[in-house]
Formats: C-alpha cells, sequence, structure tokens
C-alpha cells in the first residue's frame, strides 16, 4: 500500500514539474530572461529547479519510517 501511495507522489510531483517547464518555456523571452547567471535555461534546468523547490516545499510533510509522527526533522 505504501509503495502506491509513494509511486503516485512521484507521477504527481512528475506531472507539476512538467507543467511548471512548460509554462516557463511558453513565456521565456517575451516576460522573463532565457538566462540565469548567464546559463542558458534548458528544459533540464528548470525541472532540476523546480523538482528542488517541490522537494524543499514538501520535505516536512514527507513520512519516515524512522519516525512515529510523520514528520522528518
Amino acid at each position: 500500500m505504501q509503495n502506491r501511495e509513494t509511486e503516485k507522489t512521484l507521477v504527481t510531483l512528475a506531472n507539476a514539474t512538467e507543467l511548471t517547464r512548460v509554462i516557463i518555456q511558453g513565456v521565456v523571452g517575451n516576460d522573463v530572461a532565457d538566462t540565469i547567471e548567464g546559463s542558458s535555461l534548458t528544459g533540464d534546468l528548470i525541472n532540476e529547479i523546480t523538482l528542488a523547490r517541490f522537494q524543499a516545499s514538501l520535505k516536512p510533510f514527507v513520512t519516515s519510517p524512522e519516525t512515529s509522527n510523520g514528520i522528518v526533522a
């Protein structure tokens, strides 16, 4: 059961990341710059930044087998 929930969470995270990339690439060059500190804003870079931000936001809510209350310290 836990594996199924984890799988759903990962699929949701991947879909949200992909949607974010598509939206960002749709406005890049028109409303925002297409570089970050001189690096090209590629699809992979957008995905990496998005995943890092999502994971940081979700970290307090991720359950761990070592915790009884479901909160990771």
